[in-house]
Order: structure tokens, then sequence, then C-alpha cells
């Protein structure tokens, strides 16, 4: 038997499993691209957030140019509860994380992962 190996230029994290609090609000592990955007070359092409809950939320990607000042990369999109959602933006920044905001009832499953992917 062989064994084909392919270069994998993507990178992911799991952010959390831990559940969420009623109206709790997680801001997700910031995540660097590791360059300055039109300074260096990055092979990353998008920075993607899946987000699974046992209850009803939102998910959103914010980014920054400093890791100081935060903007919405995304719209808000709700996350129905027992349904994943994957949000996904094209590199512009250089930093980048998920928000996601709880509804009002305490979760007891909850998974939230990050990644770049390349081209």
């Amino acid at each position: 038997m062989s064994t084909t190996r392919v270069a994998q230029n993507n990178v992911f994290w799991n952010d959390t499993v831990t559940p969420l609090a009623g109206a709790a609000v997680l801001t997700g592990t910031m995540r660097d691209i590791g360059c300055d955007v039109g300074i260096k070359q990055t092979s990353y092409s998008a920075f993607n957030v899946m987000a699974f809950a046992d209850q009803a939320g939102t998910l959103r990607i914010e980014c920054s140019n400093d890791a100081t000042t935060w903007r919405r990369s995304s719209a808000d999109q709700a996350v129905a509860a027992n349904a994943a959602v994957i949000l996904s933006v094209p590199i512009t920044t250089r930093y980048y994380r998920a928000v996601y905001t709880n509804g009002a009832t305490i979760q007891t499953a909850f998974m939230l992962n990050t990644s770049f992917t390349h081209a």
C-alpha cells in the first residue's frame, strides 16, 4: 500500500468547546496572518469561522490592522440551535477573530473553530 502526501497550506484552531452562559459573548482568540498585508506576501486567502451550539446565537468575524481597533468583517449571522454555521472573509488585513453571542438559554454543547485557508 502506498501513501501520497499532499502539502497542506491551511492552518486550523479549535478556539473552544466550553459551553456559554445565557446571553454570554465570546471573543475568540486573535489570529495573526504573520505579515503586514501589502509588505510581505501571505499564502492565505481567507479567514474562516465555524460555530455549532445547541442553543441559538449569532456569529461574526472582526478584523484589525493593529490588533487594537476592531471592525466587523461580516454581518452578524444567526446560528440556529444544533446547526453549524460557517463564515468566511477574504484576507484584507493582518488580524482576525470570531465573536459569538449566545442567546438567552445556557448551552450544553458548543464548538468554535477558526482557520486560515490557502487559495
